[in-house]
This record gives C-alpha cells, structure tokens and sequence, in this order.
C-alpha cells in the first residue's frame, strides 16, 4: 500500500469522524460505521490521526479500535401493538359515517 493511499485514508477519516458529530443521528452513526471501516482496512492507529483537525475529540472514544467489532448496531424500531402500522392505516377499510355523506 503506497503511502499516498493511506494518507489519504487517514484524511477521509478524519472527514467522516468529523460528520459523526452530526446531529442527524443516521448520518451520524453511517458516518462513523464507514470510518470503523477505513480504520480496519488500513489498519490506522489512533496516534496515526491529526488529533487538531477534530471537531470533537470524544468521537475517539466511540470507535472500535484493533479490530474489534463495531459497537454501534442497527437500532430496532419500537412500535407500540396498540399503534396500527402504516400499511394497515393506509389500506384499511374507513368507516362510513352517514352524518357525513352528500
């Protein structure tokens, strides 16, 4: 691996551990699942990073470093039994209501 590449890793990390700060919490979490991704890949260390060109040092600390599997996982969705799901609003019979007819 040529040493052009990997600064270039190093600076498309740094990119994206700096859109994990987003407040979009998607965007946030693709953000840093693709930056867990480059660090394996290439295998950078932590020490490799320009800490100064951060937003925010603490997203350090929320990726998985040496390899180890990534700490974020898809979240599941909560829905409530009492809440009927989209497709059941949406393709559900309506009740006709006679006050409400021509």
């Amino acid at each position: 691996m040529s040493v052009r590449r990997r600064k270039k890793a190093i600076q498309k990390v740094v990119k994206l551990l700096n859109l994990a700060t987003s407040t979009n919490s998607s965007e946030s979490t693709m953000a840093l699942r693709h930056a867990e991704s480059l660090i394996r890949q290439y295998q950078i260390a932590q020490r490799e990073l320009p800490i100064l060109q951060l937003c925010d040092r603490s997203t350090l600390y929320r990726v998985s470093w040496g390899g180890a599997a990534p700490r974020f996982t898809k979240q599941a969705s909560t829905q409530t039994p009492s809440e009927p799901s989209v497709y059941q609003r949406r393709f559900s019979e309506k009740n006709n209501d006679p006050s409400r007819a021509l």
